[in-house]
C-alpha cells in the first residue's frame, strides 16, 4: 500500500508480517512479542554496535512496534531524503537478523518489566475479558503478554524457538508494506519491491495462514469491577472476503459520523466502531462509554446486529484513495493503525478453512459483551471546565495538526477562525450527531 503526500516532509513506512501471538507454541506465551523486541534492539548485521532504535535516533526518525493477536508491525518515521535507507535497513535487519544471547536475555528483562508495570491496566483488563470469551482449548483463551517466569529462563532455549519461529513466519508470504511519504507513487512501488526482496520465499513446510476460529459456542463475559465502559465484539465468519470487510469497514466509519439507525440512551456519553480492533482483530467492535439500563443495550445491539448481517459488499470495491478518519490528529499514527487493519484484514479474507464447527454458522446475532475499567479519559468536560485558561497559542495546520510539517503548508492558504477567551466543547456523542445532521 502507498499514498502520497505532497506537502509532508517527512515519510510514514509499516511492515507488518501476518504474525502474532496467537500463532506462537502454546508453551511459549509471549514468543512472538519478545522477538518484536529482539529485531528492533539486536545489533545490525552492518553495524555490529548499532541497532534499530539507535539508527533511527541518529537519523533523526523514530521507530516502534507492535505485536497484536494476529499480526506484528514495526513502524517508523524519517525524514523523507532518508527514506531509501531507512526502509531498506528495517527490511533486511527483520529479514535476516542477527539473534545473540545477551540481547534475549536484555528483553526478557524488558517485556517482565511491561508485564509488571501494565498487569493492572485496562488494556490488560481488556485481554484478560476477551481471553475468557475464548474457546477453553483455544490458543487464545489465556493473557499472552509474556513475562519473565512465562518465557523461562533458558536462553538457548530461547535463542532456538526465536529462530524457529522468525523462519516460519517473516518471510515473503507473510509480509504487507505501506508507505505514506512524499515521494512520487513509482519511485515507492520500485522502494517496496526491493524491501520485499529482502523476504526469502516461504519453505515448504511454512504455518499455514489459516485462522481457527477461538470463539465459543457459549456466551460468557467477564465484568470488573465498574460499568465505565463496555465493548460489544460481533465475531466475523471463518468465511470472508476482502469486499465484504471494506464494507464493514464503512459501516464502522458511518457510525462513528453519527449514522445511529438505533438511538442509544442519553447515559452514554462516547462510542466508538472498529472494524478488526486491537486484540481481537476477527471482530467488529463497538465500545460504548458511560452505563445503560442492560434491555436498551441489548435492543440497540440486535439493531446493529440485523445491520451487520444484511450489509451487502460491493464487488471490487478496492480504494485507490485513503481517507483518514474524521478525528485523525496526526496522520502517521493513522496510517500504521490502517496498515495494520488492512494486514488483518487480508489474514482473515486468505482464511477459507476452520477446524471449529461452529465458526460456520451466522454470529451476527450474538455480540459478546465485555465490561472493564478504564480510567477517564484526561480531555473530559468536567476535567476542562476547572483547568485553568491556556496560557499558549496552539496552532493547527489544515485538517491535521501535524507539527513536523508546518513549514511546508505555512505557505498554503487557510481559513482561520479565532474566538479569544472561548472554549467550544460538545460533548463526544454530541459531536457525531452533529457531524451526522
Amino acid at each position: 500500500m502507498l499514498a502520497h503526500a505532497q506537502h509532508l516532509s517527512r515519510a510514514h513506512v509499516s511492515i507488518t508480517i501476518a504474525a502474532g501471538y496467537l500463532d506462537e507454541p502454546p508453551t511459549l506465551p509471549g514468543l512472538a512479542h519478545l522477538l518484536e523486541h529482539v529485531l528492533t534492539t539486536a545489533p545490525l548485521a552492518a553495524s555490529s554496535g548499532t541497532s534499530l532504535v539507535t539508527w533511527f535516533s541518529q537519523h533523526q526518525g523514530s521507530l516502534n512496534a507492535h505485536t497484536d493477536d494476529y499480526v506484528t508491525d514495526v513502524h517508523f518515521s524519517i525524514p523523507a531524503e532518508t527514506l531509501e535507507a531507512a526502509a531498506l535497513t528495517v527490511a533486511s535487519q527483520l529479514a535476516t537478523p542477527t539473534f545473540s544471547l545477551p540481547t534475549i536475555c536484555a528483553e526478557v528483562a524488558a517485556i517482565d518489566a511491561e508485564w509488571q508495570a501494565r498487569r493492572n491496566s485496562s488494556t490488560l483488563q481488556r485481554l484478560s475479558a476477551i481471553a475468557t470469551l475464548s474457546d477453553p482449548q483455544h490458543i487464545g483463551a489465556g493473557c499472552r503478554h509474556g513475562n519473565a517466569k512465562k518465557l523461562g529462563h533458558n536462553m538457548a532455549l530461547l535463542h532456538r524457538a526465536l529462530t524457529t519461529f522468525h523462519s516460519g513466519h517473516y518471510h515473503s508470504g507473510r509480509i504487507s508494506i505501506a508507505i505514506l511519504s512524499p515521494w512520487s507513487t513509482d519511485a515507492m512501488s520500485c522502494l517496496i519491491k526491493r524491501m520485499a526482496n529482502r523476504f526469502s520465499p516461504p519453505s515448504s513446510n511454512a504455518p499455514s495462514l489459516a485462522v481457527t476460529s477461538r470463539w465459543g459456542s457459549l456466551l460468557r463475559a467477564k465484568a470488573v469491577a465498574t460499568d465505565n465502559t463496555l465493548e460489544l465484539l460481533w465475531p466475523l465468519p471463518s468465511i470472508i472476503s476482502p469486499d465484504q470487510l471494506a464494507s464493514l469497514g464503512d459501516i464502522a466509519d458511518a457510525l462513528n459520523h453519527g449514522d445511529l439507525e438505533e438511538p442509544l440512551p442519553d447515559s452514554i456519553t462516547d462510542y466508538h466502531a472498529t472494524l478488526a480492533p486491537s486484540g481481537a482483530t476477527d471482530t467488529f467492535s463497538l465500545t460504548l462509554n458511560g452505563s445503560a439500563p442492560k434491555e436498551r443495550l441489548e435492543t440497540f445491539a440486535v439493531a446493529l446486529s440485523k445491520r451487520l448481517a444484511g450489509h451487502h459488499a460491493t464487488p471490487n470495491d478496492h480504494r485507490n484513495v485513503w481517507r483518514p478518519p474524521a478525528d485523525t490528529v496526526q496522520l502517521a499514527p493513522a496510517w500504521f493503525a490502517y496498515a495494520r487493519q488492512q494486514a488483518s484484514a487480508r489474514r482473515l479474507a486468505a482464511n477459507t478453512i476452520s477446524t471449529s464447527p461452529s465458526s460456520h454458522r451466522t454470529h451476527w446475532q450474538q455480540p459478546r459483551w465485555l465490561e472493564y475499567d478504564t480510567p477517564p479519559s484526561p480531555g473530559s468536560p468536567a476535567d476542562i471546565t476547572h483547568s485553568t485558561p491556556p496560557t499558549h497559542i496552539q496552532c493547527w495546520c489544515g485538517q491535521y495538526g501535524v507539527s513536523d510539517d508546518f513549514a511546508a503548508l505555512a505557505n498554503t492558504v487557510w481559513v482561520a477562525c479565532f474566538i479569544p477567551n472561548a472554549i467550544i466543547l460538545p460533548v463526544s456523542l454530541a459531536v457525531k450527531r452533529l457531524a451526522h445532521q
